[in-house]
């Protein structure tokens, strides 16, 4: 008479099974991943976590296929076998796996072509495959042989031994194999020479003061750094997440402050006059990609690596600590970059964008943005004094810092009157849909709304004079700001209406370089070749706003 053989998963397709898609490979696999997965949980930022995470998406998503049939194949073997406690475990990691690896496909999607990972998605896709690893593990642990056997399982079962062994010692190895994968793949890493950066000969650093002194500017390195990373604003457009921004600071003054014309006039002619230690110091604020990297001599003008990239998105979205001395009081956070962030390679730079959607923990650590939403952020460079006469001490030469401090928009006794230098300068602008919107705007709940980085203040010649980005819009939208055309909802309470101030400048059409005469008979004398255009700015006569008053 012939035994029924007890019913057994290892006995039925799992074990026993042949080809590529044999349990042992899809389990070493499905281990690697499982564990890859809580070791990034677990890791530091590093080349090999983010290599780790390459790798477990890689795959995860090759083995979604041969795990689904394997799984298939495995219950319709077992599926009339008794309800035991192995069993429930088995059904209840199964079902916990399953989610991680659709939660695992939606969350590759987004870091690829969507504006962020939303964290619902990331955080079902962690637990639900943590939570399974229990579960599976029980189900996997080799049962006890039953006491009471018939003849025929006896005959099968060191064949069963055999085969599961086999089984074991393949995962074990494919397991092993990726690991080694891993390991090579982030020692062959080629790190840019950029993290052991070298500054020029001619760097040298003060004797007190700081690194960068005269200034007050500093770095959390205590040391300068490459111009490749200060100056790394074109990344910020080109990943499709700060695009709007992006474009919205190439027309900004921050965009050309080292560019402006009069700055450099200034710089060079203070130099001259006063020697190149005084003027080092304008770099902090000016060219501080050139400064921070150690190029601080003044007269490199246009040789230097950050005169056209001005105040970078990095100045203000990694600053670490600022105070409300002036001349470039604050300390620069050095970021850590992702693989191939700098890449100039669109393929690369796109592995660079997918990790940081994916793991963005330390891109959210380097460019925390509590510190910049607050006032104080903007007094390292809008205030500014020198040391002209020591007998007479320190003069402010900029003040904007220090009067909204001493202001009624800071002091007013009731606090909703009070205003932030943003909520002026960076009134917020509404985008149509969320694939244009920001995503840190996003995340903190502001929605379709995020703070523009036009930065609209007093400058309207400067755009046109250096043919900046979008240098006729920025000239139209400065003019709607003082003339108090521009609509702001979020001051409007508390903001007077009218221009910012009732000032009418009339001036000749022409002037003579160095004429100080405020005779306007004097432009018909000028000698021909002398003459400079001039383009004045008409203010329309409204409300004094520096009172306040409606």
């Amino acid at each position: 008479m012939r035994h029924a053989e007890p019913p057994s998963p290892v006995q039925h397709r799992v074990v026993d099974e042949r080809g590529l898609l044999r349990s042992g490979w899809v389990i070493g696999a499905l281990g690697f991943v499982a564990l890859s997965g809580v070791a990034l949980w677990l890791m530091p930022f590093s080349v090999g976590a983010q290599m780790t995470l390459l790798l477990h998406t890689l795959a995860g998503l090759v083995l979604i296929i041969p795990f689904t049939r394997w799984q298939f194949s495995h219950w319709l073997a077992t599926r009339k076998s008794p309800r035991t406690l192995r069993k429930v475990c088995a059904y209840t990691g199964f079902w916990l796996l399953a989610a991680s690896c659709v939660t695992g496909v939606v969350v590759t999607f987004q870091a690829l072509f969507a504006l962020r990972v939303q964290s619902v998605w990331d955080r079902l896709h962690l637990w639900s495959g943590i939570l399974a690893l229990p579960f599976l593990a029980y189900h996997l642990y080799p049962a006890a042989s039953p006491n009471r056997v018939n003849g025929s399982w006896l005959a099968h079962r060191a064949d069963v031994i055999r085969d599961r062994r086999r089984m074991w010692i393949k995962a074990a190895g494919v397991g092993l194999a990726l690991t080694l994968l891993l390991i090579v793949a982030a020692l062959a890493h080629q790190r840019p020479g950029y993290t052991s950066y070298q500054p020029p000969i001619a760097y040298q650093s003060a004797s007190g003061g700081g690194p960068f002194a005269p200034s007050f500017a500093a770095t959390s390195t205590g040391k300068p750094v490459s111009p490749e990373i200060l100056a790394n604003s074109a990344s910020c457009g080109s990943s499709g997440c700060h695009s709007i921004i992006y474009e919205e600071w190439l027309a900004s003054a921050h965009y050309w402050s080292a560019q402006d014309e009069f700055f450099q006039a200034v710089r060079s002619a203070t130099t001259d006059v006063q020697g190149l230690e005084v003027t080092e110091k304008c770099g902090a604020c000016h060219d501080p990609v050139s400064l921070l990297a150690g190029y601080k001599d003044p007269r490199l003008g246009r040789s230097a690596p950050g005169y056209h990239h001005g105040d970078s998105c990095l100045i203000c979205h990694a600053v670490r600590r600022v105070d409300t001395r002036g001349v470039g009081s604050y300390e620069i956070g050095v970021p850590k970059p992702y693989l191939y962030e700098y890449s100039s390679n669109p393929y690369a730079a796109g592995v660079a964008h997918f990790l940081i959607r994916a793991y963005p923990k330390q891109h959210n650590s380097d460019y925390d943005l509590r510190l910049v939403r607050l006032a104080e952020s903007c007094a390292p460079c809008h205030k500014e004094w020198d040391v002209i006469d020591k007998s007479v001490g320190p003069v402010q030469v900029e003040t904007q810092y220090d009067d909204w401090r001493q202001h009624k928009w800071n002091t007013d006794p009731d606090v909703s009157h009070r205003l932030r230098c943003q909520q002026c300068h960076m009134y917020y602008v509404n985008v149509s849909n969320t694939s244009a919107a920001d995503p840190y705007d996003f995340k903190i709940g502001l929605g379709l709304k995020y703070r523009n980085h036009y930065f609209a203040a007093g400058n309207q010649f400067m755009p046109q004079e250096l043919d900046s980005p979008d240098a006729s819009g920025q000239v139209q939208r400065v003019n709607e700001w003082l003339h108090g055309e521009r609509a702001v909802p979020e001051i409007s309470a508390v903001w007077p209406r009218g221009p910012i101030v009732a000032l009418d400048v009339q001036a000749p059409p022409l002037v003579r370089r160095g004429d100080s005469s405020h005779d306007p008979s004097s432009v018909g004398q000028q000698e021909s070749g002398s003459q400079l255009p001039h383009r004045p700015t008409q203010y329309r006569p409204g409300v004094d706003r520096t009172k306040g008053s409606r």
